[in-house]
C-alpha cells in the first residue's frame, strides 16, 4: 500500500514536493508520520475505487477551501499547482466546442 500511495502522491503533488516532504522529515517523529500519510491517506484513501483522481482533486480543493486552510491551498495552488495541473491534463482531451462562431448567434436561438 505504501508504494501505491507514493506513486499517487507523486503524481498528484509532484516529485519535488514529495521528495522535500519525505527528506525534511527523517527524525523519529517525522518519518512515521510521513509513512502513515503516504500509506493511508494516499494509498488507502486516494487509491481506493469509486472516484477518479480528478474528482478527488476537486473535492479536496473544495474541502480545504470550505475549512479555511490557506496554507493547504497555498500548497495546492501557490507552490506546486499539481492538483490543478492534474485536472487540466485529464480534461484536455474533452475540449469544449465553441458555442457560436460569430457575434450574436446565441441570441437567435432564444426566440
Amino acid at each position: 500500500m505504501y508504494d501505491k500511495g507514493l506513486e499517487i502522491r507523486t503524481t498528484v503533488m509532484g516529485k519535488a514536493y514529495v521528495d522535500k516532504a519525505l527528506n525534511a522529515n527523517t527524525d523519529d517523529f517525522g518519518k512515521p508520520v510521513q509513512d502513515y500519510v503516504t500509506e493511508y491517506a494516499w494509498g488507502a484513501v486516494w487509491g481506493r475505487e469509486g472516484l477518479s483522481r480528478k474528482t478527488r482533486s476537486m473535492l479536496n480543493l473544495a474541502m480545504i477551501s470550505i475549512l479555511s486552510r490557506p496554507h493547504e491551498l497555498q500548497n495546492a495552488f501557490g507552490l506546486c499547482w499539481a492538483p490543478a495541473r492534474y485536472v487540466a491534463r485529464s480534461m484536455s482531451a474533452q475540449r469544449p466546442q465553441p458555442a457560436a462562431r460569430h457575434r450574436g448567434s446565441w441570441r437567435s436561438s432564444w426566440g
